[in-house]
């Protein structure tokens, strides 16, 4: 258990989920439980908890963003370019409607 007891999710529909692990030859097994007994008291490490849309709750591995994504943060740079691509698309409508 952690500090404060064990790791808890609450779903949308009220639902508290409980982290678990169980071991079968080398290999760890994470799934989520309505029980509270035995359950971690985190959440492991490279793990994050995910709600579908039909309500399902389930543990993923994290997705990779890429090869020195801990140096650089692409998703901003992303972000930048499609506000200035926004930018010049909407002048041009302007400068064409002007036109017209």
């Amino acid at each position: 258990m952690g500090l404060f007891g064990p790791f808890k999710y609450k779903a949308k529909d009220g639902t508290v989920y409980y982290v678990h692990m169980y071991v079968k030859g080398k290999k760890k097994f994470y799934y989520l439980s309505p029980s509270p007994e035995n359950a971690l008291g985190s959440l492991p490490k490279g793990f994050e908890i995910v709600e579908h849309e039909s309500g399902l709750v389930f543990l993923r591995k994290k997705k990779s963003k890429g090869f020195l994504s801990w140096l650089f943060d692409f998703s901003q740079e992303k972000k930048e370019k499609e506000e200035i691509q926004g930018y010049e698309t909407s002048e041009e409508k302007k400068k064409e409607k002007e036109e017209k």
